[in-house]
């Protein structure tokens, strides 16, 4: 690969009748997944169809106004290709920032006062508090058991078996109450970071860019969640940004920058910072090896310094399972779902893993990972990725125009589609396709937008050069008419109170709202009658760190124990047993004992 100057996509990438005929298979794979789906409904086919909605006849209408735009001349102009100052990638920033974050918080803001979704978010939450007391870990409960969360560690220490980067950027947040706004603005940064990387190519590169991402319905999803898979897109898409800018410039700044980012990346969720950097450190290695004297201290440096972060994150693997080489996520998959383990025919390893602290139905939901498995995974996680970024439509007109038309752009373009190769090799001997289908691929929407941000630009732009300004905003209309129909009919879909995202922390809150009454009166503690392994999809026990907030929940195991923990530890709480709703009766609540102090 050769470094060079930035590339003008105007002039330096003409494509000729290339994006007509990858226009003409994107509408027929449009057409055919609109009749797959309408076959789907009828013949129970695989719930990904249900992802999708009938965009056929939009693009076909739309395809009706291309003769008018086609009469329509002026004289010769230029598109998207100002002077990259200082001031307008500021502005470019800002702007994107500023429509993603505002997407996500309009979409969201109505329900920031539910209980989260997921056993995950619970346990995120769990490490800020850990995190805000100043210390990364708790020692262990005695009688532990009563008291087991989803995802949190009981021994050697008590702590989150998630990574620490999640509840670093949280714990901000959740010191002030607003642990949502944490999610939106992950949202608003990814939408302006994807901003600045698209302007490594052209300015209009940046703006198309950075509106996709923030419009984009997998944007606003996750930037309403408290998962990790926010954040680590933030700091990755930071560090597309850094790596582009340290290509075209001679600055040692940026690749420190970019080092920070895939660390930071790193200490969030490890597989994805490696696959989706893995062809960047590859290119940045080849460099140093050809050029040592000109390249080898800018790009060692980018290199050298991500091992910070590692040595970071072995001093957190001492700090919470007493080894440099296990990571709490390890020690927790290994104890309680040894059928999760990363690679293929995994539930016929686990098994030979499984005893008493293994949770049966948690660890009963890993199938066996096949290699025909495998890809079926990586299919069903690609398709959730293209809807929940744009379409189908988009995706294969203008994924077609970056591929066969590659050699027409430069090799900044290669480095990005070859992240979400390394990316799909990463997660492919993983058993799970991930929340939604597609979580697992969820950190690549902002480097898929960028790569089809830098196939559209030079069509518009060379339109705009022939004199045909409305040729150029014809091939921008087929983004606005994906964006349109995401926002008007996916978006208020997923966010719709009987949605997959909302209906279960519509169940939760019944709950918690019985709860924050009965703690009017004086602090409880809630015995929830139902085992752990019960409670696969619902989190029923969760509590801060100290178990000293108003309400401490803790489950009926054996009632002895739990009458004789309560009378110590809790003496001046009301004690309540609630019984969870069933199919068969709704949720029972009742005061076992009154405070004795």
């Amino acid at each position: 690969m050769k470094n060079g100057p930035r590339m003008d996509n105007r002039t330096s990438c003409p494509l000729g009748w290339l994006p007509w005929l990858c226009l003409s298979v994107g509408l027929l794979v449009t057409l055919g997944i609109d009749g797959t789906r309408g076959l789907g409904e009828v013949l129970g086919e695989h719930p990904v169809l249900a992802l999708t909605h009938f965009r056929g006849p939009q693009y076909l209408a739309w395809l009706l106004l291309l003769p008018i735009a086609l009469l329509v001349r002026s004289k010769p102009r230029t598109f998207g290709s100002g002077a990259n100052s200082t001031l307008g990638a500021v502005g470019c920033f800002f702007l994107c920032a500023a429509v993603g974050f505002g997407v996500s918080a309009w979409f969201g803001a109505s329900d920031v006062d539910l209980p989260p979704l997921y056993h995950d978010e619970y346990s995120y939450l769990f490490q800020a508090e850990t995190f805000l007391t100043g210390r990364i870990a708790w020692p262990p409960l005695e009688d532990g058991e009563l008291f087991r969360q989803m995802h949190v560690l009981e021994s050697p220490v008590r702590a989150s078996r998630y990574f620490p980067g999640t509840g670093l950027w949280l714990a901000p947040f959740v010191a002030i109450g607003l642990p949502y706004l944490a999610a939106w603005c992950v949202a608003g940064l990814t939408a302006g970071f994807a901003a600045l990387a698209g302007r490594c190519w052209t300015t209009g590169t940046g703006y198309l860019a950075g509106l996709l991402v923030a419009l984009a319905p997998g944007t606003v999803v996750f930037g309403n969640s408290l998962l990790s898979t926010g954040p680590t897109t933030m700091w990755m898409t930071a560090f597309l940004w850094a790596f582009l800018r340290t290509y075209e410039t001679r600055m040692w700044r940026w690749p420190v920058l970019a080092s920070l980012f895939i660390g930071l990346a790193f200490l969030t969720r490890p597989m994805t910072a490696v696959g989706l950097g893995f062809p960047f450190a590859l290119y940045a290695i080849v460099r140093v090896v050809r050029d040592r004297q000109r390249e080898g201290v800018r790009f060692g440096l980018l290199v050298g310094t991500f091992a910070v972060s590692v040595l970071l994150m072995l001093s957190f693997n001492v700090a919470t399972t007493g080894e440099l080489s296990t990571t709490p996520y390890g020690l927790y998959t290994a104890r309680h779902s040894p059928s999760h383990v990363y690679g293929f025919y995994n539930r016929e390893r686990g098994q030979a893993h499984r005893g008493e602290e293994t949770i049966t139905s948690y660890d009963a939901w890993a199938e066996n990972l096949t290699p025909a498995r495998a890809v079926e995974l990586d299919l069903e996680r690609w398709a959730g990725l293209v809807v929940w970024s744009g379409g189908w439509m988009p995706f294969v007109t203008f994924g077609l125009v970056a591929l066969l038309g590659l050699r027409r752009f430069d090799d900044r373009l290669l480095l990005v589609l070859l992240a979400l190769v390394g990316l799909t090799a990463a997660y492919t001997p993983f058993a799970f396709a991930g929340i939604l289908g597609w979580s697992y691929f969820a950190e690549a929407l902002p480097f898929l937008l960028v790569a089809l941000a830098v196939a559209t630009i030079p069509i518009v732009a060379g339109s705009f050069e022939r004199g045909r300004p409305l040729i150029g905003l014809w091939w921008l209309g087929l983004w606005a008419i994906a964006l349109t129909g995401n926002l008007t009919s996916l978006l208020p879909q997923a966010f719709s109170p009987s949605s997959e995202l909302l209906y279960p922390r519509y169940q939760a809150q019944q709950q918690a709202e019985t709860e924050r009454q009965l703690a009017t009166r004086g602090p409880i503690v809630v015995v929830v009658q139902a085992r752990p392994e019960d409670s696969l999809h619902t989190t029923y026990v969760h509590n801060l760190p100290r178990l000293d907030g108003p309400i401490v929940r803790m489950w009926m195991t054996d009632e002895a124990q739990v009458d004789r923990v309560t009378r110590e530890r809790f003496p001046e709480r009301a004690i309540y047993l609630y019984r969870p709703p069933t199919d068969d009766r709704p949720p029972q609540w009742q005061l076992r004992r009154a405070p004795l102090k």
